[in-house]
């Protein structure tokens, strides 16, 4: 489906992960996401209930709103103007840092770690 949500173009794709994805249609970037947040009726023994897939979607006629359906019929809505504006890109350029504490036990959690 294509959506033109703040003027710019979009691609709005789903998925077996439930997930809900906006790209822009120029260069393919990721310009948002959001869980649909379909889930199973049956409650497992933990309490908890299983994520369900989306396998259907049809958009509003002013492409504003997107409708999702999960394989056990239940469909949601959403507002695509919501989506975009909530995505937030943070680019950080750490010129230098020293004796910085680790945020977690191995001091591993940054990927660029040795």
């Amino acid at each position: 489906k294509t959506s033109k949500v703040a003027e710019v173009p979009l691609w709005v794709t789903s998925g077996m992960d439930g997930f809900v994805r906006l790209w822009d249609c120029h260069d393919g970037t990721l310009r948002g996401q959001f869980d649909a947040k379909h889930i199973d009726d049956v409650v497992q023994f933990d309490g908890s209930r299983l994520p369900l897939p989306v396998v259907a979607m049809a958009m509003y006629d002013d492409n504003s709103l997107v409708f999702t359906c999960d394989t056990i019929g239940h469909v949601r809505s959403f507002d695509l103007n919501k989506a975009v504006e909530e995505v937030v890109w943070l680019r950080v350029h750490v010129v230098e840092a020293r004796d910085l504490m680790a945020a977690d036990a191995n001091g591993m959690s940054d990927p660029y770690a040795k």
